[in-house]
């Protein structure tokens, strides 16, 4: 009777022996288990655990566990969504998978949750499963002569892009100034001659280039001379033109001016001194002057000018010289111009 008992007891031994080696062989993990406060109806963790040992054929859930498996359930409009993630021993995470059930039926969804939690653990039994290399480094087999490092390529040039045709923005035209004034002139008439003056200019950078006209009123004076009657006078009127070449440095400028024109001269009160005379005269000079910017491209423009007379201007009556302009003379304008871009 004894013999059936040991065989007997042996076997139960082995069974049990087996059981435990099966059970520690099998993947375990630690269960974290939560739900957002607005989901109701869903099963609590104990459903959970229930599912996944019907899907895996055991509780895989333990304690103290290498690894962790974290379910969470919340909600996403009407439908319910649950993270289940996978954390090895060394805190990494191994991999997870985000469920939706848009019936908004637990059921359905712990299912779900079941099995993904089945796959995770079978990646667990899988890792724990795989054979780990031999520490033992092997032997390395005789060293041998290095082979001769190739050439260094030369570095490949980077390939640039065809240039853009460069598109120059049309040039702009010269501005055109011109204008109007007063100008007063002495030793041009016998006395302080006044008149209208008009002008145009080309602008080129900093120069400019212009063409200018004054008209000057008669002005008269006392011949002076005592072979002739106290009341004797010499009366001129003068009309001239000419270019000029100005170098502007806002406000300043300076110019050089060419004026040629024409004279007429009267001497009222002298005998025998014909109605009028008729001269022609050059002048020539440099100027200088200020421009005051203003509104709307318009700018206030006052110049002095100091001249030369070359050739002269005498008033004549007969035999005697009633008038002559010296050598020397100059004018003060000014004017309001208008530029043009």
């Amino acid at each position: 009777m004894r013999t059936p008992l040991v065989l007997l007891s042996i076997a139960l031994i082995a069974a049990f022996s087996l059981a435990t080696l099966g059970a520690h062989a099998a993947a375990s993990a630690k269960l974290v288990y939560g739900r957002a406060p607005d989901v109701d109806g869903c099963g609590d963790e104990a459903a959970v655990r229930q599912a996944v040992a019907l899907r895996v054929g055991y509780d895989p859930f333990v304690l103290v566990s290498s690894n962790s498996i974290a379910v969470t359930i919340s909600r996403a409009g009407a439908d319910l969504v649950a993270d289940v993630r996978l954390v090895d021993k060394h805190g990494v995470f191994v991999g997870g998978r985000t469920l939706h059930e848009r019936t908004g039926r637990c059921e359905e969804l712990t299912a779900a949750i079941a099995l993904a939690i089945g796959i995770a653990l079978d990646m667990v039994d899988s890792q724990a499963a795989a054979v780990e290399p031999d520490p033992t480094p092997e032997t390395p087999p005789p060293s041998s002569p290095p082979a001769p490092a190739p050439p260094e390529a030369a570095p490949a040039r980077p390939v640039e892009p065809d240039a853009a045709p460069v598109i120059r923005p049309p040039r702009p035209s010269p501005p055109v100034t011109f204008g109007a004034g007063w100008s007063a002139a002495i030793n041009l008439a016998p006395a302080v001659a006044t008149g209208p003056a008009v002008f145009a200019a080309l602008r080129a950078g900093s120069w400019s280039f212009g063409v200018e006209g004054h008209a000057y009123l008669p002005a008269s004076a006392p011949v002076g001379l005592a072979s002739l009657p106290a009341d004797a006078t010499v009366r001129t009127s003068l009309f001239v033109g000419g270019p000029s070449v100005c170098w502007n440095l806002a406000p300043y400028f300076a110019c050089a001016v060419v004026l040629a024109g024409s004279a007429t001269a009267q001497a009222p009160g002298v005998a025998d001194a014909a109605p009028s005379v008729h001269a022609s005269f050059l002048v020539t000079g440099g100027r200088a002057g200020l421009e005051f910017p203003m509104p709307l491209g318009l700018s206030l423009r006052a110049m002095l000018d100091v001249f030369a007379n070359p050739l002269g201007l005498t008033v004549r009556t007969g035999v005697v010289d009633v008038w002559h302009a010296p050598p020397v003379g100059g004018s003060g304008e000014i004017d309001l111009a208008l530029s043009i871009p």
